[in-house]
């Protein structure tokens, strides 16, 4: 039974990615920039396990800001310059408060 134990044991910690806080900084930074604006930045699309999966996550979250701001940027132009009241945000992309946040505009324009 403990050599059982002990095997499992070392299984385990063979297949668990210790956090030694490497990528902090780098997503410490990325937040930043996003905050201050900034929709370029991408953390790397190399990282693996579950820092990978918080950097993809942290990728969508930039994608969708940034077809936001895209989408914003145009109906403000169509609307506000053209004047295309006819014209309305839409993200396909957009679920829950994000969502929200479209019919708003969307609601400005009505």
């Amino acid at each position: 039974m403990s050599t059982t134990s002990r095997s499992r044991s070392t299984t385990r910690q063979d297949n668990v990615t210790v956090h030694d806080g490497s990528h902090d900084k780098a997503i410490l930074d990325i937040l930043q920039a996003v905050k201050k604006g900034d929709f370029s930045v991408r953390l790397p699309a190399e990282w693996t396990g579950m820092v990978g999966k918080i950097a993809d996550e942290i990728n969508g979250l930039i994608d969708l800001n940034a077809l936001f701001a895209e989408e914003f940027k145009r109906v403000s132009h169509a609307v506000g310059k053209k004047g295309k009241l006819s014209e309305r945000a839409s993200v396909p992309e957009a679920r829950g408060e994000w969502k929200t946040n479209i019919e708003a505009v969307n609601g400005l324009i009505d």
